[in-house]
């Protein structure tokens, strides 16, 4: 469940980039992907370091994962909206 849910999270995040700003939405797809990783992994050591047991629970595993979720979300797309637009050329040989 984490693992698709992180693959569509990721997924978006790519379509956006490409879709808002004209970049190559896998590259951005793997840079998400990597970045919402590295945040999970600190929000559950995190977690667990803090208060020992929570993820034992399914809602501390939601509440883990959203946290990722939203963090590396916003900062994401902080990113992403500061990129200028991709400029496209049209020149045409003759």
């Amino acid at each position: 469940m984490i693992i698709i849910s992180t693959l569509v999270f990721c997924i978006l995040i790519g379509w956006l980039a490409q879709s808002w700003k004209g970049r190559t939405g896998v590259a951005w797809f793997l840079i998400s992907l990597i970045f919402t990783y590295a945040i999970g992994v600190f929000t559950f050591y995190a977690a667990e370091t803090t208060n020992p047991g929570l993820l034992d629970t399914t809602s501390g595993k939601i509440g883990s994962m959203i946290t990722a979720y939203l963090t590396s979300g916003v900062i994401m797309l902080i990113v992403i909206a500061t990129l200028p637009n991709k400029k496209k050329t049209t020149e045409s040989k003759e």
